[in-house]
């Protein structure tokens, strides 16, 4: 269903006249309005406001105005919120990358044989060690579960976003 956006119009007598491009009889008149009320239950077509956003529903018998002020704007916003989506699980992969990159070097440092010789001198220092390890496995198990669940929540995200646009 189209939408429209109220202009000057401030009631639904002159939102009927807006809508509709012939003239139609009292009989296709009254039965666009029946259909405007019912499909905008919650806005009071009696006093409208400027900029309102209203459903205009398939009228039948009657010719409406075929342009709808707000698709093609809805439709960038759509597909802006769609290139957010993909930058931001692209930014998540990115910082995910690099923090395994960084658990990696630090792995590898404190694996080498001098902090090994040294670990084995000081039960604090073997402790921490130890510490980190279980700090960093504990800290890529959650990044695994964090990137999929945003990868998951991307993809309903996406199919919503879908779903908008087949409606706009």
């Amino acid at each position: 269903m189209p939408l429209f956006v109220v202009k000057d119009q401030a009631n639904l007598e002159e939102l009927s006249r807006a809508v509709l491009r012939a003239r139609p009889s009292r009989v296709v008149r009254e039965a666009a309005a029946a259909a405007i009320r019912a499909a905008n239950p919650t806005i009071d077509l009696d006093h409208l406001w400027p900029g309102t956003v209203l459903v205009i529903p398939t009228l039948e018998g009657a010719r409406t105005n075929e342009a709808d002020p707000t698709g093609a704007p809805a439709e960038e916003m759509r597909a802006a919120v769609g290139e957010l989506l993909v930058a931001l699980a692209a930014g998540h992969d990115q910082a995910a990358a690099e923090a395994e990159r960084e658990r990696e070097a630090a792995l590898s440092v404190i694996s080498s044989a001098e902090v090994r010789r040294l670990a084995d001198s000081s039960p604090e220092l073997r402790a921490a060690v130890d510490s980190w390890r279980e700090t960093a496995k504990l800290d890529a198990a959650t990044t695994k579960r964090q990137t999929a669940a945003l990868k998951e929540a991307v993809e309903i995200w996406n199919q919503q976003l879908n779903e908008l646009g087949r409606t706009l």
